[in-house]
């Protein structure tokens, strides 16, 4: 996979993905994350499936809007990919998916249940918060 493919799922949404060189893959959503183009989200886990990424980082900082549906779609390409042995650790997420975490109740946009690491068990990200 070459360094950075950009992947613009309708005109709405656009995802990013970059290998970076220590083999983990860095997956940026940026734009609408919804009904109508979730199933993008769906399609690109096959593709970081059949990368010799051994870790995957979810940039969620770029999302200008998130609903159920989207969410959902982050978790099972999370739970997919920890059901292969890859560690998934969300780096950053917009307000947006945090005040939808908050009216469903969920700490982290991606079960911390199904091996992903919430922002704050994330070393990178509690030091730089804090």
């Amino acid at each position: 996979m070459p360094a950075m493919r950009e992947f613009p799922a309708t005109k709405s949404l656009l995802v990013r993905l970059r290998m970076q060189p220590d083999s983990t893959l860095r997956l940026a959503l940026v734009g609408e994350l919804d009904v109508a183009t979730c199933d993008h989200v769906d399609g690109v886990s096959g593709l970081v499936a059949s990368t010799a990424a051994v870790a995957v980082e979810l940039d969620l900082s770029g999302l200008t809007f998130v609903d159920l549906h989207g969410l959902r779609s982050i978790g099972r390409l999370a739970r997919s990919q920890a059901d292969r042995g890859v560690v998934v650790t969300e780096l950053a997420a917009s307000p947006c998916v945090d005040r939808l975490r908050r009216l469903v109740g969920q700490v982290s946009a991606t079960p911390a249940d199904v091996g992903v690491r919430s922002p704050e068990s994330n070393p990178v990200m509690s030091s730089s918060t804090s």
